[in-house]
């Protein structure tokens, strides 16, 4: 099915905020499996709309504007807009102590937005022009 499926860039530049977002294992052959829905993401897409049907859960390419053109599939990453309360519900179920997935078909990460806009000159990016990609 087609969707929109937005990069860290978008993310940031929407959304003013911190980023988590969660990468799947690729499963070890691609004859049996999408890499959209790899091994552990329905389970986990599950548990999130069961446990914090509040929460934002979105698809996420974990490229930038500036990677030039990629053709790549997209891997099933999605990002979680967690507030403190949500996010503490999810790493009691799903972390350790040290903050490594219990399960090891995928792992939570953390991206702060001051690294984001530090990477930038401390300013948002503007988006490419698509005509400078795809001329006439």
């Amino acid at each position: 099915m087609p969707q929109i499926v937005r990069c860290i860039d978008d993310y940031f530049t929407e959304k003013k905020r911190d980023l988590y977002f969660i990468k799947f294992k690729a499963p070890r052959s691609r004859r049996h499996a999408s890499l959209e829905n790899p091994p552990g993401r329905r389970e986990l897409m599950a548990w999130l709309a069961e446990a914090l049907p509040q929460v934002e859960v979105a698809p996420l390419f974990t490229h930038s504007w500036n990677s030039g053109i990629i053709s790549v599939e997209y891997d099933g990453t999605i990002s979680v807009d967690f507030d403190d309360d949500s996010l503490a519900i999810f790493t009691a179920r799903w972390e350790d102590e040290e903050g490594k997935s219990i399960d090891p078909r995928f792992q939570c990460h953390f991206m702060p937005l001051a690294c984001f806009l530090e990477a930038h000159g401390g300013q948002y990016p503007s988006p490419p022009n698509m005509d400078d990609i795809w001329p006439d």
